[in-house]
C-alpha cells in the first residue's frame, strides 16, 4: 500500500481549562492595578513620605472584591459529520466489488451523491444547511494495474474551507484498510489525538472441551474484519505481542515440554 501525505494541512490547536485560565488572568489583573496604584502614591510626594511619622499598620481586612470561577466540567457533544458517496468517474468490476459500489459502502448515511469535481469543491450552502460541522468527500478510481485509488478530503462547513486530504492506493483486497486509514486521517485531524482505525488485534483462540483445548494464534482487524488463524493449534501458543516495526508477531509456543520464543512475519 502506498499512502501519500497530506497537501498543506491546518495545524490542530485545542485550548483546555480555559475558565481557570480567564481567573489567573483576572487576579493577576486586580493585583497589578493595587501595586500601580500604591507606586503613583510613592511617587508624587517623596519629601513628604521622608519627614512624616511611620502611620500605624491597619489591621488586615477580607479582601471581598475578588473573582472566584468555579469550573464544574467540560461540555462534550457528538459533531455532526457528513459522509456522503464517494462518486467514481467510470464503472469497474474489481475483486472487492464495483467501484460504485465502494463509493457506495463508504458512505455514512442516506445523503446526496456529490459530482467528481464537488469532491475538491464542496457545495457549501447545502451542507451547511444539513447541520453537519464537518464533510467528508472522497472519490474512488480504479487503475490500470488492477490497484484501486482511494481520495479522502475532509472540510469545515462553517469556516467554507478545507482541512486535510489524503490519498491512498490499495489493491482491492484491501480497500476496506484504505477507509480505516481515511477515517485515522479525519479522526486525529479534528481531535488531535493519535489513530486506532487502522490497528489490528492479534490473540489466542480457545476452542474444544477443558480437557483438550486448542490453542491457535490468530488476528483480526479493530472491527472484527479479515479474521485469520496464524498457527493451526497442534502446540500451544501464548502472550502474542507486535513488534516494533508492527509488520512481526513474537510469541511463546511450547514444543513437547520446552518453551520458546517464535516470530510470525
Amino acid at each position: 500500500m502506498t499512502f501519500r501525505s497530506p497537501l498543506h494541512p491546518f495545524a490542530l490547536s485545542l485550548s483546555k481549562g480555559g475558565s481557570r485560565a480567564v481567573a489567573f488572568v483576572a487576579r493577576v489583573s486586580t493585583g497589578s492595578a493595587r501595586t500601580v496604584g500604591l507606586a503613583s502614591l510613592l511617587l508624587a510626594a517623596p519629601a513628604l513620605a521622608q519627614n512624616a511619622p511611620l502611620p500605624q499598620t491597619p489591621a488586615a481586612q477580607d479582601d471581598q472584591g475578588g473573582l472566584v470561577v468555579d469550573v464544574e466540567g467540560g461540555i462534550s457533544a457528538p459533531m455532526p459529520i457528513a459522509i456522503p458517496v464517494m462518486p467514481t468517474q467510470a464503472v469497474v468490476d474489481t475483486a472487492a466489488g464495483s467501484t460504485d459500489a465502494l463509493g457506495r459502502q463508504l458512505a455514512g448515511g442516506q445523503l446526496r451523491t456529490p459530482s467528481v469535481p464537488e469532491v475538491t469543491a464542496p457545495t457549501y450552502d447545502y451542507w451547511s444547511g444539513t447541520g453537519a460541522q464537518s464533510l467528508v468527500q472522497g472519490f474512488i478510481r480504479a487503475n490500470g494495474d488492477g490497484n484501486l485509488t482511494v481520495g479522502c478530503y475532509l472540510y469545515d462547513v462553517a469556516a467554507r474551507s478545507e482541512l486535510t486530504r489524503q490519498g491512498f492506493v490499495v489493491p482491492p483486497a484491501d480497500w476496506r484498510r484504505a477507509a480505516h486509514k481515511c477515517a485515522d486521517t479525519i479522526y486525529a485531524r479534528l481531535t488531535g489525538e493519535g489513530p486506532y482505525f487502522d490497528s489490528r488485534v492479534v490473540y489466542v483462540s480457545e476452542t474444544g472441551p477443558k480437557a483438550n483445548r486448542i490453542k491457535r494464534l490468530a488476528i483480526m482487524d479493530q472491527d472484527g474484519a479479515n479474521h485469520r488463524f496464524l498457527t493451526n493449534g497442534q502446540s500451544i501458543v501464548l502472550t502474542p505481542r507486535f513488534a516494533p516495526n508492527q509488520q512481526s508477531i513474537v510469541y511463546m509456543s511450547y514444543v513437547g515440554r520446552i518453551p520458546s520464543i517464535y516470530v510470525y512475519d
